[in-house]
């Protein structure tokens, strides 16, 4: 598999990062000087990837989200607009779904919708409480709220959380941060 992809990525790279891809390629394929240029990696064809079947379900998904993740986006606009907030990782981006389907669709993808759409916090929510939540134009049953995260800014990740400053020995980092910084010293 590495081999593989090593291949593809050296074929791929070779028009931009020539010399590293030149060499990278005689290594792999035990080339040398002597070895005929047709051999090299700039008279090979681009990888085949016709034995790798299609995921259906896979690309459904992935298309979902990145529909929900432009609705997102349309909704950081707005309230970059109305200076609700300044940048997206500002924001703490609430969900709120009338569909059971939709629900379901979300439950347990947040923490990567979050990171598909580079804000600090998203959430679906059940009901409104006091967000202020705006209709999504593509997606039915959709409704969005953007509003600024809660908790400090992170120095490394400059993500706002809320653990930002509970940590004694790097009261500068969320706990996410801390913890790799501490593994890191460790």
């Amino acid at each position: 598999v590495l081999h593989r992809i090593l291949d593809g990525l050296l074929r791929l790279m070779a028009p931009i990062l020539s010399v590293t891809a030149a060499e990278a390629w005689e290594h792999l394929h035990g080339l040398n000087e002597n070895s005929p240029i047709e051999q090299s990696v700039f008279f090979a064809e681009l990888p085949e990837v016709e034995d790798i079947a299609p995921d259906a379900d896979l690309d459904q998904r992935w298309k979902r989200l990145l529909s929900l993740r432009s609705e997102i986006t349309k909704m950081l606009e707005t309230a970059r607009k109305d200076k609700v907030i300044g940048l997206a990782l500002d924001a703490e981006v609430l969900l709120l779904a009338d569909d059971g389907e939709l629900t379901a669709f979300l439950s347990g993808k947040e923490e990567l919708l979050c990171e598909l759409c580079i804000v600090s916090s998203l959430k679906t929510v059940s009901e409104a409480g006091d967000a202020v939540f705006a209709a999504s134009e593509e997606i039915k049953g959709m409704h969005i709220a953007v509003r600024p995260a809660p908790g400090g800014k992170c120095e490394r990740c400059w993500m706002i959380s809320p653990s930002v400053g509970q940590d004694s020995e790097h009261p500068a980092l969320c706990s996410r941060c801390a913890a790799v910084v501490r593994s890191l010293s460790a």
